[in-house]
């Protein structure tokens, strides 16, 4: 696969601003059978077609804090950055393929058919996938996810 942008999540990003906007990030078990297309919508559109999350023991989704954008015409690049993800002090046992953008709508992740797909990540985070879990924390760096879509 490749990574993805969907577009009714950027489509509400840009009408909302993206500091102003709530981004959850899940990890995607190795197991999914989950295909990433840009018209899907919501996160109920990631389970009801296969997808499948990371259930080890001490994992937990993350939200991304701190997040600022930028304008950088020298590089042409729109850069998203934030607070660096921890998921959380996790079990080995199972592995995982991709990470999941979301926004989080009404507050809690209790409405996924409410909460928006923004991003795909399978490709390059600095990280080779898929991977194993190996008893530790797992973090990934939210700038270098966000850069990864450039030009895509």
């Amino acid at each position: 696969m490749a990574n993805t942008l969907y577009n009714r999540g950027l489509a509400y990003a840009a009408q909302e601003g993206w500091t102003n906007i709530v981004m959850r990030v899940l990890l995607v078990r190795d197991t999914s059978t989950y295909t990433p297309d840009k018209d899907h919508d919501y996160l109920t559109d990631f389970t009801g077609n296969g997808g499948v999350e990371v259930t080890a023991s001490g994992y937990a989704r993350d939200t991304i804090e701190s997040v600022t954008s930028t304008l950088d015409d020298t590089n042409d690049l729109a850069n998203v950055d934030g607070d660096n993800l921890d998921f959380g002090e996790v079990v080995a046992g199972q592995g995982w393929e991709a990470a999941l953008v979301y926004i989080q709508i009404g507050g809690d992740d209790t409405t996924p058919a409410n909460d928006i797909l923004l991003a795909w990540f399978d490709t390059d985070m600095g990280i080779t996938l898929p991977a194993d879990f190996m008893n530790g924390s797992v973090t990934l760096s939210v700038a270098n996810i966000f850069q990864l879509m450039q030009g895509t």
